[in-house]
This record gives structure tokens, sequence and C-alpha cells, in this order.
């Protein structure tokens, strides 16, 4: 009995422990018991500039300037204008009249708005408003932003469902959009005079081409540029992706690698150097070689074979020519006989 006893506790011992893990870890907080970092709460928002810079100096067109602006941040499940479609009422008013009523109850009345944007106009163009700080939120991440070009009689200047987030999730550091102008489809008129020309039925709204109305073509800028960094809670890939994300930081490192890639450089020159005696002294050998040709100048006449493996062989024929000349000191002595 006391063996069976003893086997039953070897048994459940294992799956008591078991289970007391397995109870400390559901009483974990959630992130540490999947073995997460803790989500950021600082990255789920961003503050933002904004930046309207008004270039339009059209000349004959009384009392140019741009209306206030107003505008939304928002997701994807809502668009308040686009080119192609037709302009709601608020758009209508904005451009017809730089009203901001109608389209600020449109953008209020959006559950997928949390951010009506406003703010101030540019009374005589060239000119410069600035909005100082948004906030926007990560799951409302698209900018509208839209304002009146006046005096017009239904044209505007503007964004829509602009992403201020990048393809990784991150938050972008700046933006610069060219603003092109539009046409609401709104009213019929074709100059900067507003005559109630009322466009009926509506046409879709679209860009105006018309280099004779606007020859430069745009007419200012919105500059989006954030104004908080990266938030020290962001998880390792957040936070790399950000640091990343700033170009001095890069820059920096490679001009730190191109530094030290130039001493280097420097040091092959004085390496070279020491080639250098090696060959002014292998230069000698080449002078021991004027010496040969000085040995050639006086048999360039008589040896004209220059090879000089050759004189070796054709010292054989050297001692013939003593041998030649015996036979003719010979000669002289017969004759001298007879």
């Amino acid at each position: 009995m006391n063996h069976q006893k003893s086997i039953v506790s070897n048994v459940q011992t294992p799956i008591i422990i078991m289970a007391l893990l397995l109870v400390a870890i559901l009483l974990l907080p959630g992130p540490i018991a999947r073995g997460q970092v803790r989500e950021p709460e600082a990255s789920e928002t961003a503050r933002y500039k904004i930046v309207f810079d008004g270039t339009w100096d059209p000349s004959g067109v009384p009392n140019p300037h741009f209306s206030g602006l107003v505008g939304a941040a928002h997701n994807s499940s809502v668009t308040f204008w686009e080119v192609g479609g037709l302009a709601t009422d608020g758009i209508e008013s904005m451009a017809e009249t730089g009203s901001t009523n109608i389209l600020r109850d449109e953008i209020g009345n959006s559950s997928n708005a949390n951010l009506t944007i406003t703010g101030g106009s540019i009374p005589n163009a060239p000119n410069q408003v600035e909005i100082s700080s948004i906030t926007i939120d990560h799951d409302y991440p698209l900018i509208t932003l839209v304002s009146m070009i006046a005096p017009s009689p239904d044209w505007f200047v503007g964004v829509s469902g602009m992403s201020l987030i990048d393809e990784q999730g991150e938050w972008k550091n700046e933006i610069v959009v060219q603003l092109f102008p539009y046409d609401s489809g709104t009213d019929s008129s074709t100059t900067f005079l507003h005559n109630e020309n009322d466009t009926n039925p509506a046409e879709p709204i679209f860009r105006i081409n018309d280099t004779s109305l606007f020859p430069a073509g745009t007419l200012g800028t919105f500059t989006f540029t954030r104004l908080d960094g990266p938030d020290p809670t962001l998880t390792p890939t957040s936070t790399g992706t950000a640091t990343a994300t700033p170009i001095p930081a890069t820059s920096t490192a490679t001009a730190t690698a191109t530094s030290t890639t130039i001493p280097t450089e420097t040091a092959v020159p004085s390496e070279t150097p020491t080639p250098i005696p090696a060959t002014e002294t292998a230069t000698p050998t080449s002078s021991v070689t004027p010496t040969s040709t000085a040995t050639v100048p006086p048999t360039n006449e008589t040896v004209t074979p220059t090879p000089t493996a050759i004189p070796t062989e054709t010292a054989e024929p050297t001692p013939d020519v003593p041998s030649g000349e015996n036979e003719l000191l010979y000669l002289p002595f017969v004759v001298q006989g007879n």
C-alpha cells in the first residue's frame, strides 16, 4: 500500500506544480505573460505644426486672398471631398463663400473623424499662416484640409485623406504638399468674379489646369512638421525604426566611416615609398645594362650579332683567328726559305 501511495504522489506532484505555474502565469500582466514589451501609449499620438504658405501672386485680380483653414483628422472610412466626387454642402459653402460652419458640422457629425482642424485666413496673398499644434491619434491618421481661393466662383485648394503615418506604421517627420486649384463643380462661372451662376446639376470636383487663370500651376504649400520626437517607451523595434528615420543619425555614421577611410588611404602612400627604393635599387641593375651597352659600341662595327648569348659560342672561333695569323706569318717564312 505504501508503495502505491508513493507512486500516486509521484504522479500528482508534477501535475500540481504545472497547475501552480499556470495559475501564476495567468495572474501576471498580459504583456509580460506573452513575453512582450508593453505597448507604448505615447506612440498612439503625435503633435504636428501646419504651415500654409500661400504663394499665389496674381496680377489683375482685386484683393487676392485665402479663406480660413478648415479640415479634419479622420480614418479611411470617411471622405469629405475628392476629385471626381460631388461636393458636399460644406465643401460648396467653403468654396463659394469661404464659410466653414457647414463643413465643421459635417466633420463633427462623423464618427470616423475625431478632430476638427481650423486655422486663420491669409488676408492678402502671397502670405503665410500657421496652426501651431494639433494632436493626431494613431487610429485617425488621415488629414483633410481646405481653403477657398478668393475671389472666385467656387475654387479652393486643399488635401484629402493624406496620411501622417508611413508604410511601417511610424509617424512621418515632415510632409510638404503642393497645392493646386480645384473647382467644386457647384458654380459655372469661369472668371474670378462670383456671379451666383449655380451649376445644376452639380458637376464632380476637378482640378483647374487653365494656365491663363493660374500661370504658376501651384498656389502654395501645406507643410506638416512633427513637434514631438520618438518616445522612450516605444518597443525596441519601433524605437529602432524611429531612430533610423532621422537622416542626421545615418549621415553622422557615414561621415565617421568616410573619415576612417581617408587615413587608410593616406597610409597607403606611406607604404608606397618603401617599394620605391626597391624600384630604385632595381634601377642600378638596369645601369649594368648600360655597361654592357658600353661594351657593345666598340664591337658594333665588327661584331654585328648583338646577342650576348652567342658570344660565348663565338669565343671558339676567336682562337681560330690567331691560328689564321700564324698561317699568314708562315707564308712569308716559306718564301724566305726558297
